[in-house]
């Protein structure tokens, strides 16, 4: 039996992150990451293979922005998720792509939270370019990657000019190599203050 009770989106969030970290894989989580201009994922997971987005809507959210929120998902990420709890389960379905999956997060009746896999989420081939994945890099990260490889100078390049120099130069399997490894070793120290 599933409680009537609503859910937050931080219990939401933890019991997936839990779920994919005790799968004892190399992966890296971030909240809220802006992917595009206007959209912001509730959560990206970039493992050493892909780059998987989530859109997290609780029971207490609204789906009034999910079509645009979509858009954006396929362009950056390689699979996406709806996580929702009971109130649009239903839904759901008719709402998303049919190769995004749903995760169903809930409470049972000894109030545990627990998360079911309502649909698998498919490869998302048709909008996802590695272009848009590798401008989710910093120059900084990019700047390592090009002198790696010998690819040139970068003193005078733009973000812009140093992923075409990446693009021009690497096998499409390096650059989702790089990318991937250059994300999931994000140190975001170097911009405390």
């Amino acid at each position: 039996m599933k409680s009537s009770k609503k859910l937050k989106d931080e219990q939401m969030r933890s019991i997936l992150f839990e779920y994919y970290e005790s799968q004892g894989k190399r992966l890296r989580f971030f909240e809220e990451f802006w992917i595009g201009r206007k959209t912001r994922t509730d959560a990206l997971l970039v493992t050493e293979e892909e780059i998987i987005g989530f859109e997290f809507k609780s029971d207490k959210d609204t789906l009034t922005r999910l079509e645009h929120q979509i858009h954006d998902y396929e362009r950056f990420c390689d699979r996406n998720y709806l996580v929702t709890g009971q109130k649009f389960i239903e839904k759901a379905p008719a709402e998303i792509p049919e190769h995004w999956g749903i995760y169903l997060i809930y409470l049972d009746d000894a109030e545990v939270l627990q998360l079911e896999c309502i649909r698998k989420a498919q490869a998302n081939s048709k909008r996802m370019r590695l272009h848009n994945q590798l401008r989710l890099l910093w120059r900084s990260e990019l700047i390592p990657i090009i002198r790696k490889h010998q690819l040139g100078g970068v003193t005078k390049k733009n973000k812009l000019e140093l992923v075409r120099t990446l693009e021009h130069n690497l096998s499409k399997e390096i650059q989702r190599q790089e990318l991937l490894e250059a994300l999931i070793e994000r140190d975001y120290s170097q911009y405390a203050d």
